[in-house]
């Protein structure tokens, strides 16, 4: 019964709600937007989208175009066609999250299993997921904001420790969920911080549901000549440390 209870529980923790306290905000109004945004994803399990960031830092501003892939329950590519082959930045498969500098020629990779063994953190997380917009918040704190735009829902909630967070010189502690009333996916994400300053933007484009993907894609390939480095030890560390300072 115990581990029944849990399944239902991660079924349901992506939106949806039950009559568990612990799935609940705690806020009627919100409950019900995201029941209502639950319902507006339906089935769709995989999508393809345009990711556009922008990292404001010390006075500076980067950018950063990739194609997103998405697939339930936790796939994730990120990456660029290159002479007609695709060339990842950063593949989270069932049990690795990867990350290439095709500069560089440095593969690091991340147990994903034993950090949230470890940590109880998502250590992908730092990116966001159309279809499970609300990774990497503190579930108790998201908040629906008033819109009078009926094609959106716009939610605040608290960020928990990730490795973004670590590699900045400022601290990211709330976010800004834009997400569509139309499909129930994520298109937006701001991230701020301790000041209230707009750190971190993503923007979602072009983004196609249910788009075929092959299998494949979610598979990481070594590139030949890559030097292949293990950040677990580091990931596990450094997010121990955020949630102790949290």
């Amino acid at each position: 019964m115990k581990y029944v209870w849990i399944v239902m529980v991660c079924l349901f923790f992506g939106v949806a709600l039950a009559d568990d306290k612990k799935v609940s905000t705690g806020d009627a109004k919100t409950d019900e937007a995201l029941v209502a945004v639950q319902e507006k994803r339906g089935d769709v399990s995989v999508c393809q989208a345009r990711l556009f960031t922008v990292y404001k830092v010390m006075d500076q501003e980067i950018e950063d175009v990739a194609e997103a892939f998405f697939q339930l329950p936790n796939l994730m590519f990120l990456g660029a066609v290159d002479d007609g082959k695709w060339t990842p930045s950063m593949i989270s498969d069932s049990g690795m999250l990867w990350t290439y500098d095709a500069a560089e020629k440095i593969v690091t990779k991340f147990n994903r299993g034993r950090i949230y063994r470890e940590t109880n953190l998502e250590v992908d997380a730092y990116i966001p997921d159309p279809l499970r917009p609300f990774r990497g918040v503190v579930w108790e704190t998201i908040r629906l904001h008033p819109s009078s735009d009926k094609s959106r829902y716009v939610f605040e909630a608290q960020l928990m420790p990730n490795l973004l967070s670590a590699q900045l010189p400022v601290a990211l502690v709330k976010t800004h969920l834009t997400i569509s009333a139309k499909d129930g996916l994520l298109r937006t994400q701001k991230v701020f911080d301790t000041d209230g300053n707009e750190i971190v933007i993503r923007r979602f484009e072009d983004v196609r549901l249910n788009a075929k993907i092959p299998d494949k894609l979610f598979e990481f390939v070594i590139p030949s000549g890559a030097h292949v480095m293990d950040g677990t030890g580091d990931a596990v560390e450094l997010l121990k440390s955020l949630s102790e300072s949290h």
